[in-house]
Formats: C-alpha cells, sequence, structure tokens
C-alpha cells in the first residue's frame, strides 16, 4: 500500500509539475514528487530483503544498484544526445 501510495504521489505531483504556472508551484510539487520517488527506492530495499536470503540480496544488490547509482551521472549524457 504505501507503494503504491508513493507512485500515486509521484505521479500527481509529475502532471501538476506539466501545468504549474509559478516556480513556488514548481518547487513544492518537486519536493512531492521527490517523497513519491523515494518511496520506490526505499521500499524496493525493503522487499529485497525481506524476500531473499542475505547472501542471495547481497549478489542481486551488486548487481542492481551500480546501475542505480550511474543513472543520474548517465541520464543527462543520454538527454543530450537525444536532443
Amino acid at each position: 500500500m504505501v507503494l503504491i501510495s508513493g507512485m500515486i504521489i509521484w505521479l500527481i505531483s509529475t502532471i501538476g509539475i506539466f501545468y504549474s504556472t509559478h516556480i513556488s508551484e514548481l518547487l513544492l510539487l518537486r519536493l512531492f514528487q521527490g517523497i513519491g520517488a523515494c518511496a520506490g527506492i526505499t521500499l524496493s530495499r525493503a522487499i529485497i530483503s525481506d524476500l531473499m536470503g542475505k547472501e542471495e540480496a547481497a549478489n542481486f544488490y551488486l548487481i542492481i544498484f551500480p546501475f542505480v547509482g550511474m543513472s543520474p551521472a548517465v541520464a543527462p549524457m543520454i538527454g543530450g544526445m537525444l536532443s
């Protein structure tokens, strides 16, 4: 339920950002967008830990989280190539 709530908060704030007309609206909606996005990141780690054993979860983290860490650095370059 918390994961779905976070996704709904993220979706509504993302749509609101598209229609915002003032910088104060944009900043407030970005705050809510970040809160909604963090729910997914935090809960994904908790779900992995609950569903897998310690060693299996550690191996999964070693595969997945380097990509999560690199995405903020790589995404602007990909966006620059697309534009």
